[in-house]
């Protein structure tokens, strides 16, 4: 007994015994963006790379993505413009 099979299901069935070929396209598709060699030094880089993801992700709250909430946080910009962001910023955390 054979299972349901839907006619898109069929009709790629049918399309793919009639034109061979595309079998290969297919193939050689597949190969061009997927099958790629696996490095695993590089595999090993990535996995210790990973920054964890926080539950909410657009929360700015926390000290690791609120670049003036880190400690240790130095501006890279003019003394002048980077007290008064750190003004500001304190301002805000105030009101």
């Amino acid at each position: 007994m054979t299972g349901y099979v839907s006619e898109a299901t069929r009709f790629l069935q049918d399309y793919l015994d009639n034109h061979p070929e595309q079998r290969e396209v297919a193939r050689q598709g597949r190969a061009l963006w997927w099958d790629k060699p696996q490095d695993p030094e590089t595999t090993a880089q990535f996995a210790a790379a990973r920054v964890p993801t926080y539950p909410y992700y657009y929360d700015t709250s926390h000290p690791q993505l609120d670049p003036f909430r880190a400690e240790g946080y130095r501006p890279a910009l003019p003394p002048r413009l980077a007290a008064r962001v750190m003004e500001r910023s304190a301002q805000t955390e105030h009101a």
